[in-house]
């Protein structure tokens, strides 16, 4: 493979055909999204006195005590296209080397149909990490049970300064999921939520509620909407499916706790994914 200058690869091989081996030449279209390059959490909470907010450890800590429930996206994340009702939960503590294991469950979810499928249970390792500069460890760097620990790596960042849709121009790039281990770096967490960094591409913002509000803070929406579809100005009322979807959505954040809220907003912007779905979950949970 080889790469242009003006953003298209071209590659070269070999394709059997009816009168032998024809050597062919073939021109992938490529963009590159250019992003300005952040520091890896926000500067106004990326301070040394600020450090106990973005403590990797806690997190591992939270989860071992409750599940956490994976909320709201700050965009569209492609690792997460076919996943529903995610909740991450951590056993086996060493304190010593701060790790853990980790069991993530979630459903496997059909977009097109909208249909739930098998549920699946993952268990591997998590390690609480330094970031350069850090004296607090804010990432959690997960990897594969078996393979080999990779702490001594510093973590690579968050946020990379381009976007790429294939990867034929440079072999050499890989997704990070398809690395030794993945890293997710902790904006902002205390015991009702945290707040992950994750995707080396984009950037993207994951919401983690505590399980024992999740289920408090729908039913309180839910209230609030059904008190709403008897007022003239309730928020659905004239509304299309989509915005329907949205008004929901802008609601639900609304209730979650408004330190996670206004650290969320800070960081990464106005949520555009939920990933919850209530009716959802309580079919497979």
């Amino acid at each position: 493979g080889k790469s242009s200058p003006f953003g298209w690869c071209l590659y070269c091989g070999n394709s059997p055909a009816i009168h032998g081996r024809l050597q062919y030449l073939v021109a992938y279209a490529i963009k590159f999204d250019l992003k300005e390059r952040i520091l890896d959490n926000n500067p106004d909470l990326n301070r040394e006195n600020l450090g106990a907010m973005e403590d990797a450890w806690k997190v591992i800590s939270y989860t071992e005590k409750n599940e956490f429930y994976l909320m709201h996206l700050s965009e569209y994340y492609y690792l997460y296209a076919n996943r529903g009702c995610m909740k991450l939960r951590t056993s086996d503590l060493n304190e010593a080397s701060k790790s853990a294991r980790y069991n993530m469950t979630w459903y496997d979810y059909n977009r097109r149909n909208r249909s739930i499928g098998q549920v699946k249970v993952e268990t591997n390792e998590v390690m609480a990490l330094k970031q350069e500069t850090y004296s607090t460890e804010n990432i959690l760097r997960f990897w594969y049970t078996g393979e080999p620990v990779c702490q001594y790596e510093a973590g690579r960042g968050p946020y990379n300064m381009i976007d790429y849709e294939n990867y034929y121009c440079d072999q050499r790039i890989k997704v990070p999921e398809h690395d030794a281990f993945f890293d997710s770096y902790v904006v902002f967490n205390q015991p009702l939520c945290f707040i992950l960094r994750v995707g080396e591409r984009s950037g993207v913002c994951e919401f983690w509620l505590n399980g024992k509000l999740v289920n408090q803070t729908l039913e309180e929406l839910n209230n609030e909407e059904m008190k709403e579809k008897c007022d003239d100005t309730c928020l659905t009322h004239g509304c299309d499916e989509q915005e329907t979807k949205k008004n929901h959505a802008d609601a639900l954040f609304r209730k979650f706790p408004e330190n996670c809220r206004l650290a969320f907003l800070l960081n990464c912007g106005y949520s555009r994914e939920v990933v919850y779905n209530k009716t959802d979950c309580e079919k497979v949970n």
